[in-house]
């Protein structure tokens, strides 16, 4: 039966269950900005994530006027600038990373990887995405492996000064940088 009780035609003699997935609902942090749609430019800002990938240039988030921008755009001469529209998270209980000054790194495949999203209370995140910023995928966080027989401190909840490259096009490494830190490596 439908929701009013109606019955389906050709649907006699078994009942049928409809499922829906779970929906995870949070509010809107009062600081995060989308863009105005109605200019085909992006606004000045600080700290946005910026890469050459795949031979487009990115700009994604950043803050502006203490707010946190939530826009992505890209460019293949860096005159001309095209709004990413449909921008998600491959994660249903993470909005996309929201960043300001975030550590980042491009692999070999072209892939972006960031450590954290200040502005979107997920600071110990680390998010990657594959095609010029368009889907995120929040990445488990990693089990600190001894190396050489030091095994590194536990992985940050949050990253504050910390570094972050790609070694010889496939290998993260993270750095915990801040001064009087514990100055450990991950791997």
């Amino acid at each position: 039966k439908d929701l009013a009780g109606n019955p389906f035609p050709g649907l006699t003699g078994e009942e049928y269950v409809f499922h829906t997935a779970p929906a995870h609902f949070r509010k809107m942090a009062a600081y995060l900005q989308y863009p105005n749609f109605r200019e085909p430019r992006f606004t000045p800002r600080e700290g946005a994530l910026f890469h050459f990938v795949n031979g487009s240039l990115l700009l994604f988030s950043g803050i502006a006027d203490g707010l946190c921008l939530a826009d992505t755009w890209v460019s293949r001469t860096g005159k001309e600038w095209t709004q990413v529209l449909g921008v998600e998270s491959q994660s249903h209980s993470k909005l996309f990373p929201l960043v300001a000054h975030s550590p980042s790194a491009v692999d070999k495949e072209g892939c972006i990887w960031v450590l954290g999203g200040q502005c979107n209370n997920d600071p110990g995140t680390i998010w990657k995405t594959c095609d010029v910023g368009r889907s995120w995928f929040p990445l488990p966080r990693p089990t600190p492996i001894p190396f050489r027989g030091q095994v590194p401190a536990m992985f940050p909840m949050a990253f504050r000064d910390h570094a972050m490259t790609v070694l010889g096009g496939w290998q993260l490494v993270v750095v915990d940088a801040s001064p009087g830190s514990s100055q450990a490596v991950w791997r």
